[in-house]
């Protein structure tokens, strides 16, 4: 055999070997990006799992706090109601207060009046007195 050919099939074995040896790395690196992806999933899965737990913890923290919005509006409405009540009250005693001193110059004036009208009480002090009893 000629030299040239022995190094050129030398040559073309090297790279045969070569290749298998590449497709034994290449099945390798398919290998452990199958591992990784196959990791990746399960933690996805875990991920999701978590998900859901935090959209229903999500949900029931909104609950609770749209059941204190609706707490604290119930009490404002109540405050304001009170608020209200307190302001008609205030005005009520104010015109209540304000009636009683009305009434009690009407009685007053009232009572003046009939004080005129009387005779003037007797200076004799047995007039004042009443009959005896027999």
């Amino acid at each position: 055999m000629d030299v040239g050919l022995c190094r050129s099939l030398g040559r073309v074995r090297a790279m045969e070997l070569w290749k298998i040896t590449m497709d034994h790395r290449l099945e390798g690196i398919v290998g452990e990006m199958r591992g990784i992806a196959a990791n990746f999933l399960d933690h996805l899965d875990e991920f999701e799992a978590w998900k859901i737990r935090m959209d229903n913890r999500f949900e029931s923290i909104e609950t609770r706090v749209r059941a204190i919005e609706d707490e604290m509006t119930a009490a404002r409405v109540n405050t304001e109601i009170a608020c209200d009540n307190s302001v008609i009250a205030r005005e009520t005693a104010q015109s209540d207060h304000e009636l009683i001193w009305g009434l009690t110059a009407e009685f007053t004036r009232f009572q003046m009046m009939f004080d005129r009208r009387q005779p003037a009480p007797s200076t004799n002090m047995d007039h004042d007195l009443p009959p005896p009893n027999m």
